[in-house]
């Protein structure tokens, strides 16, 4: 029997990276991403070689989320290694590139926080939802989108007004992906 295999965004450190040694240790292959290529990216193998000692396979996947042309050299990366997608975690994002007085936010930092944080997510976890809503759904093993947001989208900061926008979009889009997915067995969370 195949293990699990996990998409985790913006992996290389932190978050996404706890994530992926958090799913190894639980049986999960991996598939890493981070829209740095690996030889500017020490973390990235750092985090693959670690994900190695845990038992797991592990992949690099290399994109840029916030750039829909990249999500298909994602995708078709995870398939070319493992033929599938059972868990995607949409853990990259991106903060306010400068914290300031909302009146004088930025079309260009505006577009850098929701470029990531909600329209990468969004189209990310549409590609994949289809491709799992596709899959052989008769494994036993459970199709799961998670998107990860913040605290931000419930709490008002008005110097960082574009990064609560984009996480009050993010979480809109898990609750809509979620409620459209309700009658398959793709869960979203």
């Amino acid at each position: 029997m195949r293990k699990p295999v996990a998409l985790i965004t913006g992996s290389s450190r932190g978050i996404g990276f706890a994530c992926a040694c958090q799913l190894a240790k639980s049986g999960f292959d991996i598939v890493i991403n981070s829209r740095n290529s690996q030889s500017d990216n020490h973390d990235l193998l750092l985090a693959k070689e670690e994900i190695h000692k845990l038992g797991a396979k592990c992949v690099i996947a290399q994109g840029d989320i916030s750039v829909i042309a990249e999500h298909e050299n994602i995708i078709q990366t995870v398939l070319k290694n493992f033929e599938t997608i059972d868990c995607l975690i949409n853990n990259a994002g991106t903060g306010a590139k400068r914290r300031g007085d909302l009146l004088h936010l930025t079309e260009d930092s505006w577009d850098h926080c929701l470029n990531l944080n909600a329209k990468g997510l969004f189209f990310l976890s549409q590609k994949v939802a289809s491709l799992m809503l596709d899959d052989d759904l008769s494994t036993g093993i459970n199709k799961t989108i998670i998107n990860i947001t913040s605290c931000s989208a419930k709490i008002l900061s008005p110097d960082r007004a574009e990064y609560c926008v984009s996480k009050v979009a993010a979480s809109m889009a898990t609750q809509l992906l979620a409620l459209r997915l309700a009658d398959t067995k793709v869960k979203v969370i």
